[in-house]
């Protein structure tokens, strides 16, 4: 028995050491030994930046095919479906969400970059503004993301690549997503440390950690001026604690990046679907208001002079008639959409920061000087912002700009201020598209012209929102579900108002 016993018991050994050696065995087959497991932060910085906003398909899609057209800087020459407030949902989705959220092939979105960036710098401090600069990128894709759609997966988003993460995330309110933020802005803004490791491969401010800071604050500002509506005490802390750290102060803070003329991905978009397959016009309300300004940016614009702009909410039959040979629209200039693929991509202007100071100073927020003074100083900033795109733009002259601030509509009004402060960030905003989206749905400003379709998705009502797409209704439908019975009823209509939109 004892023989038996020692022999079971060797036996066991035996196999304890076999299957030990087999799992051993079989993990090593199974790990790529080329595949990192981890990455210099820093490496993935730069194409988080060019990410941004500047890669073909989200340029194109999002920006200037869906919300410059909707915001009316630009109309439509072919493609009309969102100009018309009549988007597929499929569209919505390759075009917008899956852009927005994962990328697109094997290109991962500014998004998951930030992310990624996040989760391999950790706690170490020799990574401690790269991690800041990264969180600010990732609240700044998010805050679009949220302001398109309304509650969507935040504390979640971006994670798909790092293992252990949720396939299939749940939605956060837009409530808590501002919040959080807020929250991460003010946190980051905090972190940036001269004394540390300086930020490497940064195609945004090559280095600049008191140049991030302001952006931080900046983009804290208008965050805090989004949910003023709704949120008055929050808004009012955030905005107050962004002012008084400072924000963007002239054009040699703008956060921009350079436009690769041989990358595919990161070549400026706005050339081929203008110079190449001529997509877009300007809208004949931008060229209007420009013209009823006696603006002078309209000669950086447009590609012609006169000026003639395209109307919006036309079908294509339509607007073949009106854009013939002898009355073609104006299209983008070159200053815009060069043949050279060269250029900018701008993610924040100077001449926001002053906007948005005027108008917290309208609110009454502490630290700002004169409503007067911001608006002014705002006008003065814009346009003066075009020297850094290439072929030279137009030098538009202090003379021009006193003769410009004393015009009839644009000289100061404490009766119109607001008007007069969210038309003129709509004008300096040419081709941003997201923001003019979401100050004019807060707002009301500047006054649109009404686009009254035959057939659309809203009975001709301004669109507030896009569309949850269908894969989440495929893939994740539990949680969408539940995002659109918490929004309540009404929300799965384009007309629906998202919690800051009140």
């Amino acid at each position: 028995m004892n023989l038996y016993r020692q022999n079971i018991e060797n036996a066991a050994v035996w196999l304890l050491l076999l299957c030990v050696g087999c799992s051993n065995t079989l993990q090593e087959i199974n790990v790529n030994p080329t595949r990192p497991t981890t990455i210099e932060p820093n490496l993935l910085l730069a194409t988080c930046e060019l990410r941004l906003a500047g890669d073909g398909a989200q340029s194109f899609s999002a920006q200037y095919g869906t919300l410059s057209c909707v915001v009316q800087h630009l109309a439509p020459v072919n493609y009309t479906e969102f100009d018309l407030y009549r988007p597929t949902l499929t569209s919505t989705e390759s075009d917008v969400w899956q852009l927005l959220y994962s990328g697109y092939y094997n290109v991962h979105s500014p998004l998951r970059l930030a992310q990624e960036i996040i989760e391999f710098s950790g706690d170490k401090q020799e990574y401690t503004n790269v991690r800041a600069a990264a969180r600010v990128l990732r609240a700044v894709q998010m805050q679009k993301i949220t302001d398109l759609f309304g509650d969507v997966p935040y504390f979640d988003a971006g994670k798909g690549s790092i293992s252990g993460s949720p396939l299939a995330p749940k939605y956060d309110t837009q409530e808590a997503i501002y919040t959080d933020m807020l929250k991460e802005l003010s946190e980051a803004a905090a972190a940036f440390d001269a004394n540390k490791p300086k930020l490497t491969n940064d195609a945004l401010y090559q280095g600049d950690v008191q140049k991030w800071r302001l952006f931080a604050n900046t983009l804290r500002l208008r965050m805090a001026l989004r949910i003023s509506k709704v949120s008055p005490e929050l808004a009012r802390k955030h905005g107050e604690e962004a002012i008084r750290n400072g924000v963007l102060r002239s054009n040699a803070d703008n956060a921009y990046t350079e436009f690769i003329a041989s990358s595919y991905f990161y070549r400026n978009t706005f050339t081929p679907y203008v110079v190449t397959a001529d997509l877009f016009a300007l809208s004949e309300t931008l060229v209007e208001y420009l013209q009823r300004l006696n603006d002078p940016r309209l000669t950086i614009f447009s590609d012609k002079t006169p000026a003639l702009g395209l109307p919006n909410g036309l079908p294509y039959e339509d607007k073949v008639g009106i854009d013939g040979s002898s009355k073609r629209a104006s299209r983008p200039s070159k200053y815009f959409a060069p043949s050279d693929f060269t250029g900018v991509n701008v993610v924040m202007w100077a001449s926001e920061a002053q906007f948005l100071l005027a108008e917290a100073a309208l609110k009454g927020w502490v630290g700002t000087q004169s409503v007067q003074t911001h608006y002014e100083n705002g006008i003065r900033l814009a346009l003066t912002q075009y020297a850094i795109y290439p072929n030279t733009p137009p030098e538009i002259t202090t003379v021009q700009i006193e003769a410009y601030l004393r015009g009839k509509d644009v000289f100061y009004s404490a009766a119109a201020a607001l008007e007069q402060i969210h038309t003129q960030k709509w004008i300096a905003l040419f081709t941003d598209g997201y923001e003019p989206y979401a100050e004019y749905r807060r707002t009301g400003f500047p006054r649109l012209k009404r686009i009254t379709p035959v057939t659309n998705m809203t009975q001709g009502a301004f669109p507030r929102r896009l569309l949850y797409p269908p894969s989440e209704y495929t893939f994740n439908r539990e949680n969408v579900e539940d995002a659109v019975r918490r929004a309540g009823t009404g929300y799965g209509t384009m007309t629906a108002r998202m919690w800051w939109d009140k």
